[in-house]
C-alpha cells in the first residue's frame, strides 16, 4: 500500500472513532441537582426504595455499569444492574437503602458506559429523615366496669404523626387483678401518613375484669423499628359497696304496717359511683318499697372521703329483707 494511502486510511479510522464517541450519550433522571424525595423516611427504617431512569440518548447501543452511593444518614443495601441499553431507549432501575437517625441524606447513582466508553451521568434523590412519633388513645382515663366480666373489649387508636410510612408493632399488658388476660385483635398496623397528614388505625383489646373492688390497668404500646413509643395506659375501676345491716334478723310484731328500717350504703371503692337499688326479696313481709319519693339510685363518692347514704325501706309484717345494689353487672347484696 502506498504511503499516502495508509495515511488516508488512518485518518478515516480516527474520524470514525470520533463520530462514534459523539453519538454516545447517557442521562439519569432525576439528575444530580437538588431533588427532594416526596416520601419522608422514618428514622432507622430499612427497605426504603427510590427509582432512577437511565436513558441512552445516543445513536448506538451501549453497555453501562453503575456506582451507588449513600450520603449522610443513608446506607445503600441494593445497587441495581443496568447492562445493555439500546439507542434512544431507557431503563428504570430501583435502589434499596436504609436510613439512620433523624436528619438528612442522599441516594446517588452514577452511570458509566463500558462498551463503547466515553459517556457518564449522575442522578440523586435527597432524603428527609424524621423520628417516628405515634400516639395511642385513649390514655390517662378511667373506665368503670362490672366485676367478673369476660370478653370485655376496649378499642385503642394508634396514630402516626410523623410524615412518612411505617409498620408499627403493637403490644399490650395487663396490670393488677382488676384486668387480666389482655389480648390484641391486631399486633401490626401499617400507618402511612403520605407526607401530609397523620394516619390512624385501630386495634381492640379483649380482657376480663376481677372481683368487686379490684382495680387494674391496660397498657398499649406502639413500637417502630424496635423503638417503643409513648404507651397508652387505661385504668380499670371495678366498684364495690358495703350495705348494713347485712344478714340480720329484725324482730317485729306480726301484722304491723308502715315499718321503717334504715340501711347504710357505703362506697368502698376508689371512685364515685352511681348505684342502682332494688328489692328482690320481700317475704314473708309484703309491700316492700323504698321511701324518699321512690328512691332507686344512690350517687356516692369514694370511700376515701367516707361518703355514705341511708335509704329506708318500709314494708308490712317484716321479718327479714334485703336491699340489693348493682352497678352494671352482678349485684352487691345487703
Amino acid at each position: 500500500m502506498p504511503h499516502h494511502a495508509g495515511r488516508v486510511l488512518g485518518l478515516l479510522l480516527v474520524l470514525l472513532a470520533r463520530s462514534a464517541s459523539a453519538q454516545l450519550s447517557v442521562q439519569v433522571g432525576p439528575d444530580n441537582a437538588t431533588h427532594p424525595d416526596p416520601k419522608i423516611r422514618l428514622a432507622n427504617a430499612t427497605g426504603n426504595t427510590v427509582q432512577f431512569t437511565v436513558t441512552n440518548n445516543g445513536t448506538i447501543d451501549a453497555q453501562f455499569t453503575k456506582s451507588c452511593t449513600g450520603i449522610g444518614n443513608v446506607t445503600i443495601t441494593t445497587c441495581p444492574l443496568i447492562g445493555l441499553i439500546a439507542a434512544q431507549d431507557f431503563k428504570v432501575v430501583t435502589m434499596t437503602f436504609s436510613v439512620g437517625a433523624a436528619g438528612s441524606g442522599s441516594v446517588q447513582l452514577t452511570v458509566t458506559s463500558t462498551n463503547p466508553t466515553g459517556a457518564s451521568a449522575v442522578g440523586k434523590w435527597d432524603e428527609t429523615i424524621v423520628s417516628p412519633f405515634a400516639g395511642v388513645n385513649p390514655t390517662g382515663t378511667v373506665v368503670q366496669a362490672a366485676p367478673n366480666q369476660t370478653n370485655r373489649k376496649q378499642v385503642f387508636t394508634v396514630t402516626n404523626f410523623a410524615r412518612g410510612a411505617g409498620t408499627h408493632s403493637v403490644a399490650v399488658s395487663c396490670g393488677d387483678t382488676g384486668a387480666t388476660g389482655c389480648l390484641l385483635s391486631r399486633t401490626t398496623l401499617v400507618l402511612d401518613s403520605a407526607g401530609v397528614a397523620a394516619a390512624s388505625d385501630t386495634t381492640t383489646v379483649t380482657y376480663a375484669t376481677g372481683a368487686a373492688g379490684q382495680d387494674g390497668n391496660i397498657a398499649v404500646t406502639s413500637s417502630f423499628a424496635g423503638t417503643n413509643l409513648t404507651p397508652a395506659v387505661l385504668s380499670i375501676n371495678i366498684p364495690n359497696a358495703a350495705v348494713t345491716p347485712k344478714g340480720q334478723a329484725l324482730g317485729t310484731t306480726t301484722g304491723q304496717t308502715g315499718v321503717i328500717t334504715p340501711f347504710q350504703v357505703e362506697n368502698t371503692g376508689t371512685l364515685a359511683v352511681i348505684y342502682a337499688l332494688s328489692l328482690p326479696t320481700c317475704s314473708p313481709a309484703t309491700n316492700c318499697r323504698f321511701q324518699s319519693n321512690g328512691l332507686t339510685t344512690l350517687s356516692l363518692l369514694s370511700s376515701r372521703v367516707r361518703r355514705t347514704r341511708r335509704p329506708s325501706m318500709s314494708c308490712s309484717t317484716p321479718r327479714r329483707r334485703a336491699l340489693v345494689l348493682s352497678h352494671c353487672g352482678p349485684p352487691f347484696r345487703g
